[in-house]
């Protein structure tokens, strides 16, 4: 006895009767569909039996759709169109191509390698759903245990017991000061150049990086004040006159009133760019991410050695 039951049609069916449907002839439709005339016959015969109407008025010269085979048939495009969409959505998230993907990140995106790998990423993976969530690398690493975020992307304060990390590359270092600083006439600067001023720094108890990148580099009698703000603030209070501040090259991309930029000329004024992940998370888009990511950094030729 067969187990179909009534109002139960498949799939297949549905694409043999659209193909005929579309010919108006079983022969030609057939044909199309690569199988033998009798099979699509035999295929549409079930499919009418199934729905318990005729879908089709054969004649000599071919067939013609019935009122209910034109009903039947705006329908069936519609079902066929959605499944259609779905098996390819489900290809694209089983290649990492689709998905949702939360980035932590506690660099600028004004410009710089992370600006322009994402824009690349954006026109090969236009499916990808980015959140970002900005922080301190306390912030991001609690994300990421928190399961908040599937990858972050920082400076080299990032790493964490079962936390992985790879270094990316190397950004040079540049100093802001303001537009009449006598330094701001010169192309570029040196750490002895740098001695005497006033150093602003975001909050060191957020932001710990940069204050010991400069503690190691600069005289111990460097005066630092720190500010819990953000960096277009401390931005403002230099063009203003306050002090001076240093920043990794991917924030110089903007320009901000009386603030000038330049580059840290020395062999050691650059500082890591760091990606974290934990190895648990299965996110197969966290994973082609990641693959691409480390591509890209290999093909910059700015990649710093592995510790």
């Amino acid at each position: 006895m067969s187990l179909r039951k009534r109002n139960s049609v498949d799939i297949g069916q549905l694409r043999y009767f659209v193909t005929a449907a579309g010919h108006l002839n079983f022969r030609r439709a057939a044909c199309a569909m690569g199988v033998q005339r009798p099979t699509l016959s035999r295929q549409i015969r079930q499919l009418e039996e199934d729905l318990g109407l005729s879908l089709f008025e054969r004649n000599r010269d071919g067939v013609q759709l019935t009122a209910a085979g034109r009903n039947f048939l705006n329908r069936a495009h519609r079902v066929l169109f959605e499944l259609d969409q779905a098996i390819m959505a489900a290809r694209r998230t089983g290649r990492a191509e689709s998905g949702p993907l939360s980035l932590g990140i506690m660099i600028s995106l004004a410009s710089g390698p992370l600006r322009t790998f994402l824009s690349t990423n954006r026109k090969r993976f236009s499916d990808i759903e980015l959140s970002l969530l900005e922080g301190s690398p306390t912030d991001l690493v609690a994300a990421l245990r928190e399961h908040r975020i599937d990858l972050a992307i920082g400076l080299s304060a990032l790493g964490s017991d079962g936390i992985e990390t790879m270094c990316l590359w190397l950004e040079p270092v540049f100093v802001a000061i303001p537009e009449e600083h006598p330094l701001a006439v010169r192309s570029s600067v040196g750490w002895k150049d740098l001695q005497g001023n006033t150093f602003m720094v975001r909050s060191w108890s957020s932001t710990p990086t940069i204050h010991d990148y400069l503690v190691s580099h600069l005289p111990v009698d460097t005066q630092f004040v720190q500010h819990l703000a953000s960096r277009e603030a401390i931005f403002g209070l230099v063009g203003a006159g306050y002090g001076i501040t240093t920043v990794s090259e991917s924030a110089i991309g903007p320009s901000y009133p009386g603030v000038v930029f330049r580059r840290i000329d020395e062999p050691n004024a650059t500082i890591k760019v760091t990606a974290a992940w934990l190895p648990d998370n299965t996110n197969p888009v966290r994973r082609k991410f990641l693959a691409m990511l480390r591509d890209y950094a290999k093909g910059l030729g700015i990649t710093p050695p592995a510790g």
